[in-house]
């Protein structure tokens, strides 16, 4: 489906030849390497250039007023030509031509433009007759009733589902081939007209015209391209041919848009070396695929299940009538009376087989049903509420024209991959089918999901059942009466498989064993448990109970487990992973040396570590550091407190695999004061002694041990012969951790001159142990 399409109401015309336009999925094939007629990209051209001057020839509306220069782009940057017409009447219209010369074999028109304003905009590629005289229309694009139409000369008007809006920007190719007469369109990349027949009178193209909306109208172009391609006797082989199997008949698709086919060749055999049976296939305009069946080889009726040779060609019918075959794409295809349809390799939903050979390719097993989605394939139902428990579930989507079925004994079956609980959600108007009954198994569970089209809501009742590993599960017919009649939508398939519960213990993420323990339940017993170490089995055991432990051996390294639980015939499992690295190997732990003796309460530890490493510092085994992680040979410090005396630090580095490498420190640890001060009455330091000014010594102290101090400040003053002239001292308990402040002095005589003041800090009288340097003052 295209979304939207060129500016206001885009007319393409092109009478007398063909016109190209862009291909999406479809590329339209050039058997000769196309030349480049026109190629005019507006973005950098200055704004107000007339078109003139690029080569265009413009005509002006017949009556109002016209225009038709690059102007800015009103949708992006840069420059874009502008061709306007405002105030016309009697349909009057600006007109943008360009003449490149003429050709007979296929042109392909490219461009990307918006209509501001009016709702008629052409686009035209013009062409010619046998005389080349007479111009003429090779084809017509144009809107109607709001969606894009193509008009031909030869066929008439032919409406597309693409909506045309104007101020919107559209990239719109045209590819048209001389030779067959026909045209293929595709707008924003998406084909929208395939194989369209043109006017048998045109016999070349030469011109690219554009016009306005008629009355006020404006376009605006932001590139053009016209490439073209010589007449060819080969058309190029079919691309995308598939099959789908049905009764007696086989299917068969491939990509449209390739104007180089008049008409194909349907070819059929058994053998390779058979001859083919052949027929003609001249339909157009089947979107996005070419598409027939095949029902007879040799004139006898095709036999399921039996292979077949299929090919499809390419015929090219000139102007003169002459045919040219090309290649011959060639696939191997088997009718079949039953549709089997393939399942993602973790559904439960196993082996659908469908019995409506002619829609049932249509169905498909899918997983996850939310809003917006389609239950139902080839109708236009989306779902608008559907309890959450049942949107991950897988699910069966059928086709809307299987809910007809009525010749045969059951519309489907499938196998449930593992012990399972299937849904129907069936419409809560139909009457309930005898193999929906609770007779049957079913129950309903007053759960509902919700559907809307564009007319209607409806509900669809949940019905459930549930089934054993392989067991087939049969979808019966459907109530046809009420379905023809409007009454019943049809219904739709979910499923779920039910979980074996496997759970596990966590897993520490690293060890330094070789191998590492895994506890953990099931649901139930007989369940096979395998284990894989990066996606490879390592062990396997039938359990008889539902818990279990199981010992997995490590690689060094990164190890990728994986858990798996799968009941006996099932290849559907749970799954637990855990990642674990196995590491053995101690950290290297690498630490600057440490002074044998310091007098500071904190020693600095530096060092460092080859991996990632969990530090502790023990003394006699108290931890005297938080944890601290050092990174991978990033350096460390650490602030260590000392105990006075003797302290042997024990330095831990753990790793996360639980390695250690230890070391052993000792330092000695001295208590130390600190050296007084001196200062006088006011607190102010003292630098010289002067006669007669009172004078002390200061010192505040910490009691960084553990034990309680006994702690004295000592002052003297010696006279010029050293001899002591004055003594003081001041004494204090100190408890672990606290603080004081000792202060001593006295007043100084009238005469200083030789005069020596000396402070110390002692531990008392009786001890006379130094706890700090001499302070001295002269």
């Amino acid at each position: 489906m295209i979304q939207r399409f060129l500016g206001s109401m885009l007319v393409l015309s092109l009478l007398a030849g063909s016109l190209a336009l862009p291909v999406a999925s479809t590329q339209a094939a050039e058997p000769a390497a196309a030349s480049v007629l026109v190629e005019d990209n507006f973005t950098g051209v200055p704004a107000g250039t007339g078109a003139a001057s690029l080569g265009y020839q413009y005509t002006a509306p017949a009556s109002g007023t016209g225009q038709a220069e690059t102007a800015a782009d009103p949708g992006g940057t840069g420059s874009v030509m502008r061709l306007a017409v405002k105030g016309g009447t009697g349909g009057s219209f600006a007109e943008l031509s360009k003449t490149f010369e003429s050709q007979k074999g296929t042109v392909t028109f490219e461009t990307s433009f918006l209509s501001a304003s009016g709702t008629q905009p052409y686009l035209n590629l013009i062409g010619r007759d046998a005389s080349g005289t007479a111009d003429l229309f090779a084809a017509r694009l144009s809107s109607s009733r709001g969606k894009i139409a193509f008009f031909s000369t030869k066929n008439g008007p032919a409406d597309s589902s693409v909506a045309f809006t104007p101020g919107t920007w559209y990239n719109l190719k045209v590819e048209a081939n001389v030779q067959t007469q026909k045209v293929s369109v595709w707008v924003d990349g998406t084909l929208i007209f395939s194989r369209i027949g043109i006017a048998d009178s045109v016999r070349s193209i030469h011109k690219l015209q554009l016009t306005t909306s008629p009355s006020d109208g404006e376009l605006y172009i932001r590139k053009v391209t016209v490439k073209a391609a010589p007449v060819t006797d080969t058309p190029p082989a079919p691309t995308g041919l598939y099959y789908v199997p049905r009764n007696q008949e086989i299917a068969i698709f491939w990509d449209a848009g390739v104007t180089h086919a008049s008409q194909h060749n349907i070819k059929i055999k058994e053998k390779p070396e058979d001859p083919w049976t052949v027929t003609v296939y001249n339909k157009t305009n089947f979107l996005p695929t070419e598409r027939t069946s095949i029902k007879k080889v040799n004139g006898t009726d095709i036999v399921n299940g039996r292979t077949y040779i299929v090919g499809v060609s390419s015929v090219l019918k000139d102007l003169d009538g002459k045919m040219y075959e090309g290649p011959t794409t060639v696939i191997e295809a088997a009718p079949n009376d039953i549709i089997s349809l393939p399942s993602p390799a973790g559904s439960v939903i196993g082996g659908l087989q469908v019995f409506d050979s002619y829609y049932g390719a249509k169905w498909a097993v899918k997983t996850g049903l939310h809003p917006g989605d389609a239950p139902f394939a080839e109708r236009d139902y989306k779902v608008t509420a559907i309890p959450s428990q049942y949107e991950h579930l897988d699910w069966i989507q059928p086709s809307g024209n299987s809910q007809k079925v009525a010749d045969k004994a059951q519309l489907a079956v499938f196998t449930a991959r593992d012990a399972a609980r299937v849904y129907v959600a069936m419409d809560a108007r139909a009457t309930l089918p005898a193999w929906l009954s609770p007779e049957a198994g079913w129950s309903e569970i007053g759960d509902t999901i919700r559907l809307e089209d564009s007319t209607y809501p409806y509900t669809m009742k949940l019905y459930r059942k549930e089934t054993a590993v392989n067991a087939p599960v049969t979808l019966g017919l459907n109530t046809v009466d009420e379905v023809n009649a409007g009454r019943n939508i049809g219904y739709f398939v979910l499923a779920e498989r039910k979980p074996v519960g496997l759970h596990t213990a966590p897993v520490a993420a690293w060890s330094n064993q070789r191998t590492v323990t895994v506890t953990g339940s099931v649901y139930e017993s007989g369940v096979t448990l395998s284990v894989y170490n990066h996606k490879s089995p390592v062990a396997a055991m039938v359990l008889d109970g539902t818990a279990f432990e199981v010992d997995v051996p490590l690689n060094l390294g990164p190890n990728e487990l994986e858990l798996r639980a799968q009941r006996p015939g099932s290849l559907l499992y749970d799954s637990v992973t855990a990642a674990v690295y196995y590491d053995p190997v101690a950290p290297e732990l690498q630490l600057a040396e440490l002074p044998s003796s310091v007098k500071t309460p904190v020693v600095e530890l530096k060092g460092s570590v080859n991996e990632t490493a969990s530090l502790t510092v023990t003394r006699a085994g108290m931890p005297i550091a938080g944890t601290v992680t050092a990174a991978a040979y990033e350096p460390f410090t650490l602030d260590l407190p000392l105990d006075e005396g003797e302290n042997r630090l024990i330095v831990t580095a753990e790793d996360p695999a639980g390695n250690k490498t230890v070391r052993e420190l000792t330092v000695h640890y001295t208590f130390w004061a600190g050296t007084p001060r001196f200062i006088n009455l006011d607190g102010r330091e003292l630098k010289t002694l002067s006669p007669g000014m009172q004078a002390a010594a200061e010192r505040s102290i910490t009691n960084t041990t553990s034990k309680t101090k006994q702690i004295m400040l000592i002052v003297i003053l010696l006279d010029s012969r050293q001899r002591m002239a004055d003594y003081t001292a001041a004494a204090a308990e100190f408890a672990p951790g606290e603080t004081k402040v000792l202060r001593a002095g006295f007043v100084l005589p009238s005469r200083t001159a030789g005069y020596t003041m000396k402070a110390y800090i002692w531990d008392g009288l009786d001890g006379m142990k130094p706890l700090s340097e001499e302070a001295v003052l002269r």
